[in-house]
């Protein structure tokens, strides 16, 4: 039995990848978007390499303490230049997490590609940017609630970028 539900699902799979250019996870995504990680939504199609470079800079190892991000791409056309209200209000009842993550234009226009990290605590949805090799920090705590949004908040640059703590 587990022989034939695994060929199925193989077959699935490859039936599937033939007839689509997106992935089998944007797929399994736009039918059910909760998550076991924090969602990372992409909002900008125009530079797939800078897409690309991004995932590959998050899902690196942290040179200090070898941390990565736990996120989950959400890379659906159907996204395209929706705000953060936009993506807010067509979350799933059952999302876990306090924040979501946005790759959007300022991303591929900025030098950094800093990314969109969104407050969902409270009903004003305080935000603010971070580079891809320090969204470890953010996701890892904010995940956890080991350090919250307000913490973050207030190590921002006049940007209103995370770089890190201050020591």
């Amino acid at each position: 039995m587990k022989k034939i539900l695994i060929l199925l699902t193989l077959v699935s799979i490859s039936s599937y990848s033939k007839t689509s250019t997106n992935s089998l996870l944007n797929y399994i995504m736009k039918e059910n978007q909760v998550t076991k990680n924090v969602n990372l939504i992409r909002t900008d199609f125009t530079d797939e390499n800078i897409w690309k470079e991004v995932l590959r800079e998050i899902t690196t190892p942290s040179k200090d303490y070898g941390f990565v991000s736990y996120v989950t791409p959400i890379n659906d056309i159907e996204n395209k230049l929706k705000t953060a209200e936009n993506l807010i209000s067509n979350l799933p009842k059952d999302y876990k997490f306090s924040f979501l993550i946005l790759f959007d234009s300022v991303t591929v226009k900025h030098k950094d590609n800093i990314l969109l990290v969104v407050d969902l605590s409270k009903k004003q949805h305080r935000s603010f940017r971070v580079k891809p090799c320090d969204l470890w920090m953010v996701e890892n705590n904010l995940s956890i609630a080991n350090i919250d949004f307000e913490e973050f908040s207030n190590s921002l640059d006049s940007n209103q970028i995370f770089n890190g703590f201050k020591q």
